[in-house]
């Protein structure tokens, strides 16, 4: 408990990188630092803290987003951005403690090495590209039929998001899905956009599809999840940083 009798407060946000940034915004108008900023989903039970739920807010967090692009760097967007990827145990209060410093520094702030707080996050994003980088060239499609590729991927860190723009890239006239079966995360493109969900069907994780009408059970698989991703944020793209954009568009044409 900070000095004065000031509750530690933890402030937990639903585990997407927008949410995350609408929680760095609350707990920035605050005079002291948060405990800790958590995904709601498994944060563990503190006695004495005080948990707050951030609801994602579009206003605050591309306040924050923009506010990071104009007063320090595009660079450190992406670097936070590759921190919330790492799903390490205290991103959220890193970034924090990262951003604090960042904007009063400005575009000079990861010259700053002696400072932990830039040190670690530096360290931290540079994992995270480099297994996205080891991954281009290890990633396998296996054809399942239809026209449709398939690869499954076990990475340490959450990278599909990472991964499906610079496939798109080299195959965008290619359907395929990239699957992170440790966190049940898929990419999925149609060659005219890319949607992330958390359920496929049993017949696109199959060696191949036995029967049927591929271009029907494609269709209909991802109509269904476009319908989903309108409806929850987990599902949603819009927290990948928009230079990842180049063959993926927000909607279906």
């Amino acid at each position: 408990m900070p000095d004065g009798g000031i509750v530690d407060k933890i402030y937990l946000y639903d585990g997407t990188f927008e949410g995350l940034l609408t929680a760095i915004f609350e707990s920035f108008i605050e005079t002291y630092r948060p405990m800790s900023i958590l995904p709601e989903k498994g944060a563990q039970t503190v006695f004495g803290a005080e948990y707050i739920y951030v609801q994602t807010d579009e206003v605050k967090w591309k306040r924050v987003s923009k506010g990071i692009i104009s007063n320090i760097s595009r660079d450190s967007l992406d670097l936070v951005y590759n921190v919330f990827l790492s799903e390490h145990i205290e991103h959220g209060i890193m970034i924090y403690d990262y951003l604090k410093l960042a904007f009063r520094m400005g575009v000079n702030i990861n010259n700053n090495l002696a400072d932990d707080r830039v040190l670690n996050v530096i360290n931290l994003s540079n994992k995270v590209s480099r297994e996205r980088h080891c991954l281009t060239g290890f990633v396998r499609f296996t054809d399942i039929g239809g026209g449709i590729l398939y690869s499954e991927i076990e990475p340490t860190y959450n990278i599909v998001e990472l991964l499906m723009p610079y496939f798109c890239d080299r195959m965008p006239s290619q359907k395929f899905i990239i699957g992170d079966i440790k966190r049940k995360w898929y990419g999925v493109y149609n060659t005219q956009c890319v949607i992330f969900t958390d359920d496929i069907p049993a017949q696109f994780k199959a060696t191949s599809i036995i029967g049927g009408d591929y271009e029907r059970l494609w269709k209909d698989f991802f109509e269904a999840i476009a319908v989903e991703e309108r409806k929850s944020r987990r599902r949603q793209m819009s927290h990948m940083p928009k230079k990842y954009w180049k063959h993926i568009t927000e909607k279906m044409s």
